[in-house]
């Protein structure tokens, strides 16, 4: 018995705190949540550069000529 009313108080707290971190949008929780998917976002589309480049670059070295002509 003593158990489940323990349970119940600490369930009422966990979420009284998680309201009050929600709530508004200068809060903590509230921002980290909203900025961790942009900042997960931003790390993959710089992977993406980064290898779009390096295949440009691959590309560009094979179309090149050779800086000597063998002759």
């Amino acid at each position: 018995m003593m158990h489940g009313l323990l349970f119940g108080l600490l369930l009422i707290v966990a979420c009284a705190l998680t309201a009050a971190l929600m709530r508004q949008p200068g809060v903590v929780l509230y921002d980290w949540i909203a900025t961790r998917a942009n900042r997960r976002r931003a790390a993959v589309q710089q992977r993406r550069a980064v290898k779009h480049a390096a295949v440009r670059e691959a590309a560009k070295a094979k179309r090149s000529q050779p800086a000597t002509l063998a002759g």
